[in-house]
């Protein structure tokens, strides 16, 4: 990603936390949205070397606590759990769509149908 537009995209998150460990960046969190009624945990990302420790577990307890300031009841909370991570959401309450009445969850890369069409066909 050109890093103009890495620096455009962190400037306009609702927040960003990131961990460290000796001067080095081990782990990173956002969230965007707009501020009010929708939130969406954009990533969080753990270093190999640094996962199971805590880390993540620490990111969404801000992420909640900064939640509890600013959403209210019924506020959209959306996140986008990674392979092998809908447990790990499961336990702060969030819930696999489709449900009984709302859709599945979808998405694309923009003008890419190649990458589009790798990740459709299931690819890692």
């Amino acid at each position: 990603m050109p890093l103009e537009i890495v620096e455009k995209a962190l400037l306009h998150s609702l927040y960003a936390v990131l961990a460290r460990y000796n001067r080095e960046t081990i782990g990173f969190a956002r969230v965007v949205g707009d501020g009010g009624l929708c939130f969406y945990i954009q990533e969080i990302i753990v270093h190999p070397d640094h996962q199971r420790k805590g880390i993540a577990s620490t990111f969404m307890q801000y992420i909640l606590a900064s939640l509890e300031e600013r959403a209210i009841p019924r506020s959209y909370i959306g996140v986008f759990a990674g392979k092998g991570l809908k447990d790990f959401y499961r336990g702060y309450g969030f819930w696999e769509r489709p449900s009984g009445v709302m859709g599945s969850g979808m998405m694309q890369f923009w003008k890419d149908s190649a990458f589009n069409q790798h990740f459709r066909d299931g690819n890692d």
